[in-house]
This record gives structure tokens, sequence and C-alpha cells, in this order.
């Protein structure tokens, strides 16, 4: 996690509406840059100052998943790239006002977008709403109409990835014109890419930008992310849970936070969306209402191979003869210490593969296996050490040297996540 450039610059990642409280954290997530991390909450939630955390999510009976959720429609193209106008007709797109009590004082912003999830219509925003101050509702405003809002209640809440699924309370509400849900993966650098949504409670302003970077994970506090979509299209409080769309006028991420170096609040310029596919991919699976629970190892891993000598010497990392995904940290306690794993050690395979990237470790533990289940690690250890030897000096007196020792080794590790 982190920023191009100067590694001595400290990195602040601004949740959009507020921030998440715990959550699972997932240490084994690959994280770019060295920078010290600061996350500040409370960007749109004022009652968070004052209130400790709640719980607004709504756990419910007779829950039904939709494995085809996020199924890809046809095409909805003009012929042409859509234009910032041209996303700014798009029905489906969401304002949440959020409300607190006894006086229906309102707490904060939120955006989001329709979704079609087990027949009914849904609401996809983000997910750290479900926790703050206690919410007496949720309304949803549609940006295609100008009519009384809709009650919605959260159902589904991922504190990792950081969305959430909203349901309408009005079980005989209906709804048909859903955006396009497109596929992230098929993103690209440059790519052109537009937030929609109510930054600071002002109702559905559509932005423009381009894609900055792809291959970049988020692990802090409760963020943890494999892969975020990186880009210069401001958002800003109130956008947190708004849909991006591509140029083809499809869905291929939502808005979650802002990124800006240093302690100044007054400069920020790259955005951080959450990509499409991994909603979809949690959504198919998931088995009843509440909070999604993600696999953990209890890791970092961080590629030495874009760390010079000094980076080594600042992180307390040693420097090993070989480059590659090296742990640098094993948290007390977890997975990964209990199965013996030391700090230093480097990833040479996960379940017989050899991952390319810390991310890629990263998807295929979050979205690919399950809590409860054993994952194979291989992992290259040098282990060094000094002994002492006597012998005589040049003047003849017997003199205690100490002799450096090292063996490498390929060790095996099963690892059962939790």
């Amino acid at each position: 996690m982190g920023v191009e450039g100067r590694r001595s610059s400290p990195v602040r990642f601004l949740p959009v509406l507020a921030d998440s409280h715990g959550g699972v954290r997932l240490w084994f997530l690959a994280w770019g840059g060295g920078a010290t991390l600061f996350l500040t909450g409370c960007v749109g939630l004022i009652f968070d100052l004052l209130l400790p955390a709640q719980d607004n999510l709504v756990v419910t009976e007779g829950f039904q998943s939709d494995p085809r959720f996020g199924h890809r429609e046809p095409e909805r193209s003009l012929g042409r790239p859509y234009t910032a106008a041209d996303i700014a007709k798009i029905a489906g797109v969401v304002w949440l006002e959020l409300v607190v009590g006894p006086e229906s004082t309102m707490a904060g912003d939120a955006s989001g977008v329709m979704v079609d999830f087990a027949g009914r219509p849904h609401v996809l925003s983000a997910g750290h709403i479900a926790k703050g101050p206690k919410f007496k509702a949720i309304y949803a405003y549609l940006s295609e109409v100008r009519k009384s809002p809709e009650e919605v209640e959260i159902i589904i809440a991922d504190e990792t990835l950081d969305f959430s699924l909203l349901r309408f309370k009005d079980p005989d509400f209906r709804y048909d014109r859903y955006p396009a849900l497109g596929d992230s993966k098929d993103l690209r650098k440059g790519d052109k890419v537009f937030p929609f949504g109510s930054p600071f409670g002002y109702e559905f302003m559509v932005r423009e930008g381009v894609i900055n970077k792809l291959d970049f994970g988020l692990n802090y506090r409760g963020f943890t992310q494999p892969q975020v979509i990186l880009h210069d299209a401001t958002i800003n409080p109130g956008d947190s849970g708004g849909p991006l769309f591509n140029d083809r006028g499809e869905v291929v991420g939502l808005n979650v936070m802002g990124i800006h170096p240093g302690l100044s609040r007054s400069i920020t310029t790259i955005y951080a969306a959450i990509p499409m596919d991994d909603i979809k991919t949690v959504l198919r699976g998931v088995k009843a209402s509440g909070y999604v629970r993600h696999p953990r190892i209890g890791w970092k891993l961080h590629d030495t191979a874009g760390l010079n000598p000094l980076n080594f010497r600042d992180k307390k990392m040693p420097k090993p003869l070989r480059h590659g995904l090296m742990v640098t940290q094993v948290v007390p306690g977890q997975p990964a210490e209990r199965a013996g794993l030391k700090v230093g050690d480097i990833l040479l395979s996960v379940d017989g593969r050899a991952p390319q990237s810390g991310n890629e470790v990263a998807r295929y533990v979050l979205f690919g296996r399950n809590p409860g289940d054993e994952v194979e690690l291989k992992v290259y250890r040098e282990t060094h050490w000094t002994e002492p030897e006597i012998k005589p000096d040049k003047a003849g007196y017997l003199t205690v040297y100490y002799k450096s020792g090292m063996k490498v080794e390929e060790i095996d590790f099963k690892v059962k996540l939790e």
C-alpha cells in the first residue's frame, strides 16, 4: 500500500464517509511502497465523534442468496464511448440519507447503485456505513425520479472489502432500470472512468478521470482489499459507495476513499474504488445475511525486488540472497505463527503454484478458499548464526573468533485458515 515516489512521505487514507471500526484483518495482503499510513474517520458522520460504534446491520430470516448475481447483461452501448453527459443520464444511482434520532437529525451522506439481487431490488454501497452511530433510518433517493425516498436497511456488510448490500423495507417496491454491471478485470491503466455520487450531499454529480493504477492493495485497519482501482476523478465525503462507470456505461467499481501524501488534507489527488468483480464474487457465494467472514493467514508480505539496501535496514528486514515475496510480519496467535512461519521467509508456492505478486496471493486466499481450509505453502529460509572458534592470533595468544554460518533450506508448511 503506498504511492509512487518518495518512500519517506507518509500516506493518508481518507474514507469518503467514515472510518471502518475493526473488522476482519487479513495481514497477508501485500502493499507497495514503504510509507507510514494514517486513516482518519468521521469525515461525513459528525455523530461518530459523540457516539460509540453501533451495528446498523439487520440480520434477517429467510435470506436468499443469488449465485447468478452480477451475470453480465447484454451490452447497452451507444456505439461510441460514453461521455460524462451520457453517464449523467444513467438511471439507478442512489443518494443515501443517514438519519439518527431522536429528532431525525441527519448524520451524513453516502451514495450507492441499484442492483437486482435474488430477484429483488437492492442498493450496493460502502461497508463502513454498517458501523458508526446507530441510524434511526436510512433513506434512498433515486437519481432519475423526484419522489418520496424509500427506506432501506443493511442486510450484508463486508468490512474487509468495505461494501454493503441494502434491501428496501417495502416488500412491494419494484424497480427495473438497473445499470449494467461491467467486468473490472477488463480495465486498463489510462482508461476513462466516471464517479457518480452525491458529494457533501449535493445530489447526483458526475466527474471524469482516468485509471492510474490497478496492481495496488490496501492493508490497514480493516481496509484490506487485495486490489483497488486508483483513479484521479475527484470523490469527496458523500460519494462513498457510489458507482464508478467506465466509458461503456457499465459499473466497474464502488468508490470508497481518497489517498493523499503528507499530513495536510488540502492535497488529495488519488482515489480508490473496489473492483466490481470482487463484489460479485463475494455476493455470489454469501450463505446468509450478516457480516461476511473471510479467511485469514495472519502475515504481511513484501516483494523484496522493489527495495534498495537502505529499505531493508529501515524496515528491520533481513536482506536475503534471493528476491521474492518476503514474510515481513507474523501476527501472534494467528495461523501463520502456529504453522511455524517466520519473518524473513520467502514464499515459493501456494498450493503448488508460484505467486507473482502479493495481490495474487491475497486474491487466491480471500476468494478461492474458506475459513477452516488448509493451505500448503513452500518457503525459502536462510538461517544465520555465529559460532565461537578459539585460535592463536598473530602474537600467539589464544583468541576467540566468531565464524558466521548460514543454512539454506526449502520448507513445506500446512496452514489452517481462520
